[in-house]
């Protein structure tokens, strides 16, 4: 056999070997390990000399939960991201009037940003949480965002 009929046999045994289907107990495409893994988050900052108590809700309908951050800490809060990058609202409240022994709630909606692995491609890990920090000014406290 020619040179050229050996190349034409190796090719044919190559094309008919890349068109067999798999096998049926061989799973196929069904990998998530590149899929993204992303969660919302946004990020307490308290630079004040105070502690802090806050309450957040994710969902206009969720649980309020209650923080206490000290003086000049930090307080990450997250929520799983949906298929279409979305999350609950989230919402956090606190008393604006330091020492007066009463409680004046202000309810804040916050923004969240997107953290976590973007899935296969050039971006990897993300972050691009929002921050937030406490102001206080005599006895006046506020939320402003970074």
């Amino acid at each position: 056999m020619t040179m050229a009929k050996w190349k034409a046999v190796f090719a044919t045994l190559l094309l008919m070997a890349a068109s067999v289907p798999a096998t049926a107990g061989e799973r196929i495409g069904v990998s998530t390990a590149d899929a993204p893994q992303l969660q919302g988050e946004f990020v307490v900052h308290n630079p004040t000399n105070m502690n802090m108590i806050y309450e957040v809700q994710w969902g206009s309908h969720g649980q309020w939960t209650r923080y206490a951050i000290g003086p000049r800490q930090q307080r990450r809060h997250w929520h799983s991201l949906d298929g279409n990058g979305r999350a609950p609202s989230p919402y956090l409240r606190f008393d604006t009037r330091a020492n007066d022994r009463q409680v004046t709630w202000k309810r804040y909606d916050i923004d969240f940003g997107r953290v976590g692995y973007s899935g296969f491609g050039p971006r990897g890990n993300i972050n691009e949480a929002l921050h937030y920090e406490f102001t206080a000014r005599g006895n006046a406290l506020d939320l402003v965002r970074r």
